[in-house]
């Protein structure tokens, strides 16, 4: 993917991301003073909102990803200098691969098994939500295959963790 259709995409994963966090701060807060005040509320607004917070969690797991911001124990990592240091930062993109190959096939069980259910309140399918599984483990895969190679290739042995480029 050329970089300026890779800008584009992360540029519209923010744009999901803050309009998804916003739209779930918006119906929590009209939806509790609508409660308090009026002692009456929106029905579909729990569930709506449940909805959201699944997906800017998927969605911020993605960035952190790319952004290596996820909590991690780099003690050996940062003791080793050179191609000791290339080994063990592929192994570990490795593991990550293989744990989220784990999770995407168990996501696609589950959406397999809830996707036609639709939700009490809004009737939206639960595919909507589990989706967000499969979403998030295919861009973790394929984002950490991209540091695999950037490790492999990569002869100035720069920043491995991460994967901003």
């Amino acid at each position: 993917m050329s970089g300026m259709k890779c800008g584009l995409l992360w540029k519209v994963i923010n744009g999901v991301l803050i309009a998804a966090l916003g739209a779930m701060v918006v119906i929590v807060f009209v939806n509790a003073c609508l409660r308090y005040f009026f002692n009456s509320g929106i029905p579909a607004g729990e569930e709506l909102s449940r909805y959201f917070f699944v997906w800017v969690s998927a969605l911020g797991a993605i960035v952190a990803y790319r952004e290596g911001k996820h909590i991690g124990v780099d003690l050996l990592l940062a003791a080793l200098h050179g191609t000791p240091r290339k080994v063990v930062a592929l192994i570990g993109e490795l593991l990550v691969m293989v744990a989220f190959i784990l999770v995407l096939w168990g996501g696609w069980q589950f959406f397999l098994t809830s996707a036609a259910s639709p939700g009490p309140a809004t009737e939206i399918p639960f595919g909507f939500v589990s989706v967000s599984i499969i979403f998030v483990s295919a861009s973790i895969i394929v984002m950490s295959l991209a540091n695999c190679i950037r490790l492999l290739y990569n002869d100035g042995g720069s920043e491995i963790s991460g994967s901003e480029g």
